[in-house]
């Protein structure tokens, strides 16, 4: 069995990090800002995360001004972070720039933001890594700090690198006369686009550098998974959707968006009211799988050969 190796880093222009290690996989979260998980890959592999080393996406302005102090910026960072739902402006894009507070546990470390006294939020993450295989398990935890019931919902949201190809199953279960799926979509999604496969069972979606015009699509995603196959790797997230749950965006438990540099797979826990002093958990797990075959992204029997040998 292989040891989890927990370390302090650095990396790139994140600053100070925390790096995972079993042997097989390695992970880097910051602890500077954020927090972010900003390195996921197979040992030999390229970072499955999208870095915005550049800091090219960032939301500020009037409206960031006066809700959180004059020069606010919050930073997407890239790599994977927790956001809560839903979305509204200024309220979601917290400029989390500061320091986290970091608890370490045998397998990961607990990272706590500072509190958001604006919004009356305390975001938690857990990340802890198996010790033998490429498997991380990750629990986000918004916290009430106000003194008043408050009504929202855990977002977690994994920004990836550019180049791959999306695999999002359809839900299948039996309805008769009476729909089983939700098909959400933004203003600017164009279904004809053909970064876009619509299938019987599954919905593929191409990250293309040069495209720039946005997509953004949300649905149940009752089999609680998405896949990404790139840089040799298929990064799989797995959640569970509750069929009993209350979503936000008209019953979305999943979406994701892509333009030119990254593409988002975005898990939603449940959008309910939450007392003061109390919190709403999401919990998901990231495996990663060497892949060097490719799949053609618009025919269904290659998707579902490609599913069976390497996500299920």
């Amino acid at each position: 069995m292989s040891l989890i190796e927990i370390t302090k880093t650095e990396y790139q222009n994140y600053g100070k990090c925390i790096k995972l290690d079993n042997g097989i996989c390695s992970l880097l979260v910051t602890v500077d800002v954020g927090p972010r998980v900003v390195f996921f890959a197979l040992h030999g592999k390229e970072n499955v995360f999208f870095e915005d080393l550049k800091r090219q996406h960032y939301w500020s302005g009037p409206e960031m001004d006066s809700y959180y102090g004059k020069g606010s910026v919050s930073y997407l960072y890239g790599g994977h972070r927790l956001w809560v739902s839903e979305e509204s402006t200024p309220e979601t894009t917290y400029p989390d720039n500061h320091p986290v507070d970091v608890e370490y546990t045998p397998k990961g470390v607990i990272l706590r933001s500072v509190p958001e006294v604006e919004n009356g939020v305390q975001k938690i993450m857990k990340i802890e890594m198996e010790p033998d295989k490429a498997l991380v398990k990750v629990s986000h935890d918004v916290i009430n700090i106000s003194d008043k019931e408050k009504t929202f919902g855990p977002w977690a949201l994994s920004v990836l690198a550019p180049g791959g190809v999306e695999i999002i199953p359809q839900p299948q279960r039996p309805t008769g006369l009476l729909s089983n799926r939700n098909l959400v979509l933004w203003s600017y999604t164009d279904m004809s686009d053909d970064r876009l496969f619509w299938g019987k069972e599954f919905t593929t979606l191409k990250q293309d550098e040069n495209a720039d015009v946005a997509i953004k699509i949300g649905l149940n995603l009752e089999d609680g998974y998405a896949s990404y196959l790139n840089r040799g790797q298929v990064f799989t997230k797995r959640f569970t959707h509750k069929m009993d749950g209350q979503y936000p965006d008209h019953g979305c438990s999943f979406e994701t968006y892509t333009k030119e540099l990254f593409l988002e797979l975005e898990a939603l826990g449940e959008y309910k009211a939450v007392q003061p002093n109390n919190s709403i958990v999401h919990e998901e797990t990231w495996e990663l799988r060497a892949c060097d075959e490719e799949f053609d992204r618009k025919n269904e029997a290659s998707i579902k050969s490609f599913v069976e040998k390497y996500i299920k």
